[in-house]
């Protein structure tokens, strides 16, 4: 069943609402899409131009910055997703998506998290925004030989001579 989130724009120019709103459009072709809202009060998310002082004042008063994708030189502190121009309405879905998800896990309890469409149970995974692979939690930090189980041999040094 498709799932739509409401999105509020604060900010930005004619160009760059449009690009967004047709983005928007197209997403409702997707399994989660996104619907533009024209009060910030109304949505679920906002995309805002963080050059825009009226925006950001608007967000910061009474948004949560995380739930909010900031587009521009700079992002407020506290800000989860940001990106720079020029704008790239595929990258703002992204985020979007990244957002969405985090939501559903936050809410999902934890047998939920732990299981596949399948059942099966999986270690605790960890979503990676760079390239948005899982990986598991425990082997975040290690190195490749290590995250394989391998072990270092007696008598072997690493260092080259």
């Amino acid at each position: 069943m498709p799932v739509s989130h409401s999105v509020a724009l604060l900010g930005f120019g004619p160009f760059e609402r449009s690009a967004l709103s047709s983005a928007f459009q197209m997403s409702m072709l997707r399994e989660v899409g996104y619907r533009l809202v024209e009060r910030l009060e109304d949505s679920r998310f906002a995309v805002v131009d963080a050059d825009g002082p009226e925006a950001f004042d608007a967000v910061s008063g009474g948004r949560n910055l995380e739930d909010a994708v900031f587009v521009g030189a700079q992002a407020p502190a506290g800000a989860r997703s940001w990106l720079m121009r020029p704008l790239d309405a595929a990258r703002v879905l992204q985020e979007l998506d990244l957002m969405a998800a985090r939501t559903m896990l936050e809410k999902s309890d934890e047998k939920t998290r732990s299981t596949t469409l399948t059942g099966w149970p999986l270690p605790a995974m960890r979503v990676l925004s760079a390239g948005g692979l899982p990986v598991p939690s425990d082997a975040l930090g290690r190195r490749l030989g290590d995250a394989l189980g391998a072990t270092p041999r007696p008598g072997r040094s690493d260092r080259r001579s």
